[in-house]
């Protein structure tokens, strides 16, 4: 009988106890419950502050409800390493400003005062360049941070509390880089860092760039221009560098064309040896017109890109792949032009010579006749079939006089004229193509020849 009290005691502890833990669990539940609704109404109100305040105890509070959920892992992780970012941007360039400042001071202290001794210095937080940070942090951006295995009103709480707590942090930044910008002459360079975290809280969304507007206002047109050009030479992101600039415009009141912005950033990109970024601008352009010839020009103008930066084989294979898509087109000579031209940049004389006279028969390659056969020519003497190619010089002096590239056809036939001591046959045809042709590099090296020739 005693042992049944003792178990009826313990039995009316432990169900008090659990009767107990429940409420306190179920209260606790609701006290948080109550907090969503609070933390939505700050959110709303512009009150960032008491939002993440809140938004804060409410995700710590996830965490330990789902503790194995890895998607909600990687959104803590992905919070946590933006807050080392933002920390390690702005407390490396305070102290970047700390020490500038001292160092104009330091110039008013008279050089005769004897030093005091060696002072203690601050360890210096070495930052690497803002290119190196956005791709080391890269990766814990790179998915959408899309939280699975939990209730509609959690998820919907976590997209809005990481906006909010990503855009204090990109704020804490901006405000820190605009100030100390004023201050240091690298102020260009110190600018991109405040777009790194930007960059890495839109992840290729747009929808995010209408969240970054208020913060961008803080920044001047000129500043704009350093973010745009940063994100595309050397982030190689034309998508990013277009957006900022149409937001500079937009900023300004002024009309923004893509097309128009489209061509002008290609052109910075080839002159910094990038063709692949600015093929993507070109192509983004090329998709806003339905203009055939247009859109030619422009594909030409992505092989010329490669061209320019010594990509001989990929203008090689934009220059074929127009061809193929537009065999009808009146551009078709231009294209064909193009196309054995940087054939014979790699000195691809066989192919040339395989697949030119097709080209000289086409209709819509007659504009560009006198360039095609002098290709032609050069091919021919190229691989030593001299005769043919001097019957081809001969057309081309005879019929096409007056078209430029017939002077290093001028040239070769006055080089062999030399090479076989007929002086005034020699000297009359650079007399002729330095006349005639003032302007090209045949007629500078005829002169250079005719010199030598006055001397004998």
């Amino acid at each position: 009988m005693q042992k049944q009290k003792v178990w009826l005691k313990l039995s009316v502890l432990i169900l008090t106890l659990v009767y107990s833990s429940l409420n306190e669990y179920s209260s606790a539940n609701v006290n948080r419950n109550s907090l969503y609704p609070q933390f939505k109404h700050l959110a709303e109100n512009k009150q960032r502050a008491k939002a993440i305040e809140i938004g804060h105890d409410l995700f710590k509070s996830l965490t330990g409800k789902y503790p194995e959920n890895v998607s909600l892992q990687d959104l803590q992780n992905r919070l946590e390493s933006a807050n080392d970012l933002a920390e390690l941007i702005t407390q490396s360039l305070e102290q970047r400003q700390k020490k500038l400042l001292t160092d104009i001071a330091d110039l008013d202290i008279l050089p005769e005062l004897p030093p005091i001794g060696k002072q203690k210095e601050e360890p210096v937080t070495l930052l690497a360049p803002p290119e190196r940070l956005y791709w080391a942090n890269l990766y814990a951006f790179s998915n959408e941070p899309n939280v699975e295995g939990i209730t509609t009103p959690e998820s919907d709480f976590l997209r809005e509390y990481y906006d909010l707590k990503m855009q204090a942090l990109i704020e804490k930044v901006i405000n820190t880089v605009t100030r100390i910008a004023i201050t240091d002459s690298a102020s260009s360079d110190i600018c991109c860092y405040s777009l790194v975290l930007p960059l890495l809280y839109m992840s290729d969304n747009d929808l995010r760039w209408e969240n970054m507007h208020s913060l961008f206002e803080t920044m001047g047109s000129d500043t704009l221009d350093i973010l745009s050009d940063f994100c595309l030479l050397r982030l190689k992101r034309p998508e990013t560098a277009t957006a900022v600039a149409k937001y500079k415009a937009k900023l300004k009141g002024e009309d923004f064309s893509p097309v128009d912005w489209s061509l002008g950033a290609s052109d910075k990109c080839t002159a910094n040896n990038q063709p692949y970024t600015a093929e993507k601008l070109l192509l983004a352009a090329i998709e806003d017109t339905n203009d055939e010839n247009r859109i030619i020009e422009l594909r030409l103008e992505i092989a010329e890109n490669y061209g320019k930066c010594g990509n001989i084989a990929g203008a090689v294979e934009k220059c074929e792949q127009i061809a193929e898509d537009f065999p009808d087109s009146p551009l078709y000579g231009k294209v064909m032009f193009s196309y054995f031209a940087y054939l014979s940049k790699q000195s691809e004389a066989e192919k040339v010579l395989a697949e030119i006279d097709s080209a000289l028969k086409a209709p819509h390659c007659k504009a560009y006749l006198p360039q095609l056969m002098y290709i032609k020519w050069w091919a021919l003497r190229k691989t030593n079939q001299q005769t043919p190619a001097n019957r081809i010089g001969e057309h081309l002096i005879e019929k096409y006089g007056h078209n430029k590239c017939i002077a290093p056809v001028l040239l070769a036939n006055a080089t062999d004229a030399l090479s076989s001591q007929q002086y005034e046959l020699c000297r009359r045809l650079l007399l002729q193509l330095t006349r005639n042709f003032p302007q090209t590099r045949s007629a500078k090296q005829a002169q250079e020849i005719l010199t030598r020739l006055g001397e004998k």
